[in-house]
């Protein structure tokens, strides 16, 4: 894959992220702090390289994965100033908006193209 093709793979599942996060962001009652598009990008953002870096020392996505949520979480407390019964469903929502999108924009390139 070339380096314009990684870009643009990764700016489309950054703003995938960020419309994940606004949309779960509505369902949650009251006032976060960054509720702005350019802060939901920053939320978006956060989570990538807090799952690589869990990713790459441990080696695999299940036992990688808990720790990344847990961090990833705090920071979900820090930037949307949240408890974090608030955080943990903000990230189930996010999980399931994620899923909902990935089912919906399926690839159009597939192994018969």
């Amino acid at each position: 894959m070339s380096y314009v093709g990684i870009v643009a793979s990764f700016v489309g599942a950054w703003i995938e992220s960020s419309i994940a996060v606004c949309v779960a962001l509505k369902f949650i009652a009251g006032r976060q702090s960054n509720e702005s598009f350019a802060g939901v990008a920053a939320t978006a953002l956060m989570g990538a390289p807090v799952y690589w870096f869990f990713n790459a020392v441990f080696r695999l996505p299940f036992i990688s994965g808990i720790p990344a949520i847990i961090v990833w979480m705090y920071a979900l407390r820090k930037i949307q100033n949240l408890s974090w019964r608030t955080a943990l469903l903000l990230a189930v929502v996010m999980w399931l908006i994620s899923g909902v999108f990935g089912l919906a924009f399926i690839p159009a390139r597939g192994p018969l193209n």
